[in-house]
């Protein structure tokens, strides 16, 4: 994956990972969340559910993960923006709270 190999590179190049983190954040915007609850990001009943992998790529109006609320409701979130994931800061079924960034997504240049 391009991505990791991209912060394998850095890592070799004497960055730690928190350092690459706000690298990849600098050129990144966050997908936050809306309300506070249980990240979902497919609601399988064949198999376990997975988070997306990092460099998946997403047009503005794409669905990105539910939230499942504390009112029993599932509450779905949109990207908003085309672009590729750099960072996953949420996992499938991680409780967050409102505001909190679920990933960082980078934009592309139009």
């Amino acid at each position: 994956d391009l991505q990791r190999a991209k912060d394998a590179e850095m890592a070799k190049s004497g960055f730690n990972e928190e350092e690459i983190l706000k690298i990849k954040r600098a050129k990144a915007d966050p997908i936050i969340a809306p309300f506070n609850g249980q990240v979902l990001y497919e609601l399988s009943v064949e198999g376990p559910s997975s988070s997306p992998s990092v460099g998946s790529k997403y047009a503005q109006d794409d669905f990105f993960c539910y939230i499942s609320t504390p009112w029993g409701g599932f509450e779905k979130v949109f990207v908003g923006f085309t672009g590729r994931i750099v960072e996953i800061s949420a996992k499938q079924g991680q409780m967050v709270r409102k505001g909190q960034p679920i990933a960082y997504i980078e934009r592309e240049k139009e």
